[in-house]
């Protein structure tokens, strides 16, 4: 208790970089003096403390911290300090926050409605559906974009239809990519829907994200996205679609043993075969699961840091005899060296 008093006292230090490491360090310390001391740095003379204090009490997920949080987002405040106030709201995810972050959708300012639009899906609250529709059509791309990625985690067929429409339409990037995986996470979280409307309209959604995939005409991001949404949906697809579950998997395989495809398209195969191997092992079958242990294996010698990383998470996730081997062989190896810590990490897992 002493350690922690005087860290706390520590807060009152005539130097804000001091004052902003105390509001760091204490952010997860479920004391509640800690959280006192938070709330009464978001006064502080300093905004690099306030701001560190901010993204503290978010951290902390502390419902406590909603009502001394919510003066912050006023419009005489800094911009930063009110961005950095919306994704502390977010994080903390408390309904009370739904109407002061539902406003700033559509504040003056450009940055202010990107970071409501992003914090706003958090909520997961059913309210926000026709206000981020209509932020699909704001003339600010990551707004558009945000908005897209929260009406993903609403949970919501009725959105369905309209990033569909903004995934084939959209000629940016960003806002494709957001719409794809928008529509891969509600597709996933539908398909064991017991209505059949929820039932179609995750069919549309998973069949666009699908089609994202392997269309040489999208854009890299465009496909990662989709890879990503679909692998962490791929046991709920499983579940409910063993044929497509099957097709996403192969697919991913064909990627990540070509060389010739983009470092990052192929470094999120890798990734995505790590996911569905340990979510789905079942609908995979222990052949398919063999073939995926080989794949990472020879992702081990990939030219591309982050190939090499996901395969021994992904090999350390999966398990066995043979991932324990490859991994070990690799961290003896000259060009194991490298992810010496990683390899370590996944050793541990693997029981060695």
């Amino acid at each position: 208790m002493s350690d922690l008093s005087d860290l706390l006292g520590m807060a009152k230090n005539s130097d804000p970089s001091v004052r902003a490491m105390v509001a760091q360090s204490i952010a997860t310390i479920p004391d509640p003096a800690a959280t006192t001391t938070l709330i009464d740095l978001l006064s502080d003379a300093d905004d690099r403390v306030r701001l560190a204090a901010i993204y503290a009490l978010g951290a902390s997920r502390k419902a406590v911290a909603i009502e001394p949080l919510l003066p912050l987002l006023d419009d005489e405040e800094p911009v930063d300090i009110r961005c950095a106030t919306l994704a502390a709201l977010a994080m903390i995810a408390d309904r009370r926050s739904f109407a002061p972050i539902a406003v700033r959708l559509f504040d003056v300012n450009d940055e202010i409605r990107k970071n409501a639009a992003a914090a706003i899906g958090r909520l997961r609250d059913g309210r926000a559906l026709e206000p981020l529709l209509m932020c699909l059509d704001d003339e600010v791309e990551w707004v558009r974009a945000n908005a897209a990625l929260s009406l993903g985690q609403l949970g919501r067929s009725d959105p369905i239809g309209r990033l569909a429409q903004l995934a084939d339409s959209e000629d940016t990037e960003n806002v494709r990519s957001s719409a794809i995986s928008a529509l891969g996470s509600l597709g996933a979280f539908l398909i064991d829907s017991e209505d059949a409307e929820e039932q179609e309209a995750s069919a549309r959604a998973l069949d666009c994200a699908y089609t994202a995939l392997d269309d040489a005409v999208e854009e890299n991001k465009v496909r990662v996205a989709a890879q990503i949404s679909l692998a962490d949906g791929f046991e709920r697809i499983g579940q409910f679609d063993a044929a497509r579950a099957r097709s996403i998997f192969a697919l991913a395989c064909a990627i990540s043993s070509d060389s010739a495809s983009p470092d990052d398209l192929r470094s999120t195969a890798i990734w995505s075969l790590g996911k569905m191997a340990t979510s789905a092992s079942d609908v995979l079958g222990a052949e398919a699961i063999d073939s995926t242990v080989e794949l990472l294996i020879a992702a081990l010698d990939d030219p591309h840091e982050w190939c090499v990383r996901y395969a021994i998470e992904a090999l350390a996730n999966i398990g066995g005899e043979r991932a324990k081997e490859a991994v070990a062989g690799f961290a003896a190896s000259e060009g194991g060296a490298r992810y010496s810590e990683l390899c370590a990490k996944a050793l541990d897992l693997l029981g060695q």
